[in-house]
């Protein structure tokens, strides 16, 4: 984890403060893609399960989120609530955050959504989440009777067990 401390500045002697920003960095080489068909296209897109501690001890909560990075020539009209497994942990519901962020990866521009969470092991040794189902709305434009129609496209995705 890395933060950016609080900026002070002084206007009309009142000073003003900024919270501190903390952001986790992560190698994105290490991302595995998974290729998704959609008729006849092939999709690469990223989905897994990010956590701050891998080690967690029993009953300690700790930051979890689900990122999914997919691509931005893709419409996404809704990011789905992930339907996920889980072997003696505990988390609290995964919902994507309001902004979906821009992200280039591997030299391609990418939407990239996160869906934080807490987890918590309920006993010691081995414990695991997911594999997890995402299911994405996306919207294609097409030539129909009358004019260009708008249709929705289920898009169903998969995050490997952590």
């Amino acid at each position: 984890m890395h933060t950016i401390p609080p900026i002070s500045v002084r206007v009309n002697n009142q000073v003003f403060e900024s919270a501190p920003v903390t952001f986790a960095v992560f190698d994105g080489t290490d991302i595995a893609f998974t290729e998704l068909r959609n008729g006849t296209e092939v999709i690469r897109y990223a989905a897994f399960f990010k956590v701050a501690k891998k080690n967690p001890y029993e009953g300690e909560n700790i930051p979890v989120e689900l990122k999914i990075y997919f691509p931005a020539n893709v419409r996404i009209e809704e990011w789905g609530i992930p339907d996920f497994d889980r072997k003696d942990v505990t988390a609290w519901r995964f919902e994507p955050r309001p902004q979906v962020g821009n992200a280039i990866l591997l030299g391609a521009n990418y939407q990239a959504a996160s869906y934080p969470s807490i987890l918590a092991a309920g006993k010691s040794g081995k414990v695991s989440i997911g594999p997890a189902k995402i299911r994405l709305i996306a919207i294609e434009n097409v030539v129909g009777q009358f004019g260009f129609e708008q249709n929705a496209i289920p898009l169903n995705l998969v995050a490997s067990a952590l």
